[in-house]
């Protein structure tokens, strides 16, 4: 039988004064999400099987879960900012993995529960703010991700600090972002410059040295995918205004673009991905001994260089500090 619960919580425990000040600074903020979900509709979950060409965006990020997800059967999974989420059903049903969801907002919160019980797929969905979380959430899961969240806050790495804690000693954290400093940005920016500003501008570098700023191993941070104009939108856009009419061919003949380059990667060879085309940046990192917040003045890099004793020189180079 499967099972849904939606749990609300309010500031349930304490935070750092550090995390307290990053949850003043999210660019987007809870009621422009709340006008984005449609807790009356549920979309299908995402379905790697489905080799139309409409279906090449998710068939990529299959690819890399494959990689990534293997052999975790049975672990637990949770999705930070998982409003609406098409992927917490997918990541069950392809992987066996058990999964929550985590929202601040309540209208994305009840869209997700609806998809996942439309899927038929059990799963716990918590509202609160991931900056001052349910105690029972911490150190659970063995895997995190978010789609779309780290960029809107202003301090990543304080960001990307309250997320590690949700995760297990070992546990992997997976965090996707638009990559807003390459095309995509820019035509985001003509688009709607009002959704652009939303976003804190990350490239792969900045976002890897979040990453260990705060305390995790960056097994990988990487461009992912070489094109996909879909992720452009005219969110604050009034729908029939003259602005809109006036943009909407732009969009639409973008994403024409966007399908002809994806047949030709289907039809021979994917494009390699690059700081100026490609539409995601895609960062895997582990939660490694010892745990230390940012404040703390820990990283990540001595620790790996000097071992657990910055004193002792380079770790197996022979060399003094």
């Amino acid at each position: 039988m499967n099972r849904q619960t939606i749990s609300s919580h309010s500031s349930t425990v304490s935070t750092s004064t550090d995390f307290a000040e990053a949850s003043n600074h999210d660019k987007a903020g809870k009621s422009y999400w709340d006008q984005t979900y449609r807790p009356e509709y549920a979309p299908r979950a995402v379905d790697p099987h489905n080799t139309s060409l409409k279906n090449f965006v998710e068939r990529q990020f299959h690819r890399y879960f494959l990689k990534t997800l293997r052999s975790m059967e049975g672990k637990e999974l949770l999705e930070v900012g998982c409003g609406g989420s098409r992927y917490l059903p997918y990541f069950s049903k392809e992987f066996g993995l058990r999964v929550s969801g985590l929202d601040y907002s309540e209208r994305g919160c009840a869209s997700a529960s609806r998809i996942l019980t439309k899927e038929g797929v059990s799963g716990e969905i918590v509202c609160a703010n991931f900056f001052e979380p349910p105690e029972f959430l911490f150190e659970r899961f063995d895997v995190v991700v978010s789609f779309g969240v780290v960029e809107h806050f202003d301090d990543t790495t304080n960001c990307l600090a309250a997320i590690a804690r949700f995760v297990k000693q070992g546990g992997l954290v997976l965090t996707f972002i638009p990559n807003m400093v390459g095309l995509v940005g820019h035509l985001q920016r003509v688009a709607d410059r009002r959704v652009f500003y939303k976003h804190v501008l990350l490239d792969k570098v900045i976002l890897r040295e979040a990453h260990e700023q705060a305390g995790l191993f960056v097994q990988e941070c990487e461009y992912f995918m070489f094109n996909n104009f879909f992720v452009i939108n005219m969110n604050e856009i009034a729908r029939h205004s003259a602005e809109w009419y006036l943009k909407a061919p732009l969009i639409r003949g973008l994403k024409y673009v966007s399908g002809a380059i994806w047949a030709v990667e289907t039809l021979f060879h994917p494009f390699r991905p690059n700081r100026f085309m490609a539409p995601f940046i895609a960062c895997a990192a582990r939660v490694i001994e010892p745990k230390a917040s940012v404040s703390q003045g820990w990283d990540l890099r001595d620790d790996l260089r000097y071992g657990s004793n910055p004193d002792a020189g380079e770790l197996g180079s022979g060399k003094e500090k």
